[in-house]
């Protein structure tokens, strides 16, 4: 007899890590490396050891990635204006 997979709803609404990569915005791969190395909580289903995230830590993750991405291409921006100011100064000597 197959194993029948369910998602606990006693613990809240959780998601498959295919899920929470789709929420979030990342590849899979990613939040699965995310949850390997512990920055994305997540809990293992008996039996079948696959990872379960909820929700709550899901949007919880995404609002921080989304604030580091903006920090990231914040400093990209700062960096390129930066490198421009001096090409302008350069131009003008």
């Amino acid at each position: 007899m197959p194993y029948v997979i369910h998602k606990p709803t006693f613990l809240g609404e959780v998601l498959t890590v295919q899920e929470a990569a789709d929420r979030i915005g990342i590849s899979y791969w990613n939040c699965g490396k995310f949850v390997r190395d512990g920055r994305l909580k997540s809990i293992r289903m008996p039996r079948t050891w696959d990872y379960c995230i909820f929700i709550c830590d899901a949007d919880e993750f995404k609002v921080k990635w989304d604030e580091r991405q903006a920090r990231k291409m914040g400093r990209v921006k700062e960096l390129e204006k930066s490198k421009l100011d001096e090409y302008l100064n350069k131009i003008q000597e």
